[in-house]
């Protein structure tokens, strides 16, 4: 179960983390 839990918020942390390099490497790149 912890594993589960581990896996979950290291996917949610990741694709975070990948919003915030993509706005950081082209700021020109908003949420419509």
């Amino acid at each position: 179960m912890s594993l589960t839990l581990m896996f979950s918020i290291l996917t949610l942390s990741g694709q975070l983390l990948a919003d915030i390099l993509y706005a950081f490497v082209d700021p020109r790149i908003r949420y419509s």
